[in-house]
């Protein structure tokens, strides 16, 4: 409980880079901070969701960078596949890095954004605590974070049957977590 009155007190930053392929950890930390900004204003009118292949030029992501928010006190606006923007929209948002607009929060979502491009420099030049990793974990410890999720539905799984459920549906953690949701509505 403390954590996230912690969190809820601490300032967004202007960008947030949620780099890894685990999609559950990715929506989980996307939702979390789409409910903290919500609860500054109305986020239905101040979300915008975008693909790199939407944004044909750097004026037109600047325009959206700076479009201040409608009812509210943030805007949150997101950029699926970041690490698929062309060098032109990646050297536009390095520079609007350097006095980005505080009233709008960036996520950008990146299956493997590598650390030694520009635009991963810039964002840890920004804000260290800006970069999110949200890779998957080890195989190995997949039935322990298992174990886990499950407690968290009420749903009681020993280490053989987390593996045996592993085995069954993969490794992904979207597809273990709604087989876990399937398992407590049962």
């Amino acid at each position: 409980m403390t954590t996230n009155m912690q969190e809820n007190n601490q300032a967004l930053a202007a960008i947030y880079l949620f780099n890894g392929d685990d999609e559950l950890k990715r929506d989980t930390t996307l939702r979390r901070l789409s409910e903290r900004i919500a609860a500054s204003g109305d986020l239905l009118m101040n979300e915008e969701t975008f693909n790199p292949e939407s944004i044909k030029a750097p004026d037109q992501l600047l325009d959206i960078l700076h479009t201040p928010p409608f009812g509210g006190q943030y805007r949150l606006v997101v950029i699926n596949n970041a690490e698929k923007l062309d060098k032109n929209l990646a050297e536009a948002l390095i520079h609007y890095l350097e006095k980005p607009l505080s009233s709008t929060v960036l996520v950008l979502l990146a299956n493997k954004l590598a650390a030694n491009t520009r635009l991963y420099k810039a964002i840890h030049t920004y804000n260290p605590k800006s970069i999110i990793d949200v890779s998957s974990i080890k195989r190995s410890e997949l039935p322990h974070r298992l174990r886990q999720l499950a407690a968290d539905y009420r749903v009681a799984l020993d280490y053989q049957a987390a593996q045996s459920l592993i085995e069954r549906v993969g490794t992904s953690m979207a597809t273990v977590n709604n087989e876990l949701k399937r398992l407590a509505a049962w």
